[in-house]
């Protein structure tokens, strides 16, 4: 069971396919007209999201045409959610070191925005890039980091993440499954608050299998 709750899922069904099409047709058709302004740039983003779970490669070339457009128009939000789209590209490729250097830079502009939504998130995500390369230490740091943003916003929909990101960490190590523990049900109580099922499912079966390695 993937313990990582990133922001961003990707469900496809044959419904959803074609509504995805039309709307990569409408979005094309929009960008063909429009002038280069920070609308521009946010039908660039859209694409760039709708080609992410199935042409990376597309995906990622709009996400760079997004980002030199913001870069050009100074549109700083816009450059930011750009270097976050192109950095989700390559994190489902596993392509870690590409994945950092995109999200720690879409994080350095968030928070110069005093962003503190996507600068949770991005935290929780480096911090998700060091955990998959099994540096449980720095993923710590990341995801407490985000924790603290989060808490200080007041945000329990990221403070659920972070602490079941936490809890995940803490479950590699036999010694610190307590924590583990502790860190799981603290998420769980929130996103049951929430009403976060697909956070609730997967924080239950990781709770169950932290409780089957302590038998």
């Amino acid at each position: 069971m993937q313990k990582i709750l990133l922001y961003i899922f990707f469900i496809c069904f044959s419904s959803f396919c074609l509504a995805q099409n039309n709307e990569i047709d409408s979005l094309k058709l929009i960008i063909s007209r429009s002038r280069d302004d920070t609308s521009k740039v946010n039908s660039l983003l859209q694409l760039s999201k709708a080609y992410m779970s199935s042409f990376p490669e597309t995906a990622i070339s709009f996400g760079i045409e997004a980002l030199h457009l913001a870069q050009k128009i100074k549109y700083k939000s816009g450059t930011a959610y750009a270097l976050k789209n192109i950095g989700m590209v390559y994190y489902n490729q596993t392509k870690y070191v590409e994945t950092f250097d995109y999200w720690y830079q879409s994080y350095l502009l968030f928070d110069s925005l005093g962003d503190r939504i996507n600068e949770a998130l991005l935290l929780n995500n480096l911090g998700s890039v060091y955990m998959n390369q099994g540096d449980d230490p720095k993923a710590l740091e990341y995801y407490f980091k985000s924790l603290q943003i989060a808490e200080q916003s007041k945000d329990n929909h990221k403070i659920a993440l972070a602490m079941g990101n936490i809890g995940g960490v803490y479950s590699n190590n036999r010694f610190t499954y307590d924590k583990a523990l502790e860190s799981y049900f603290k998420a769980l109580q929130l996103s049951e608050k929430l009403e976060e099922k697909n956070i609730v499912g997967g924080l239950l079966v990781n709770i169950c299998e932290m409780y089957m390695k302590d038998n």
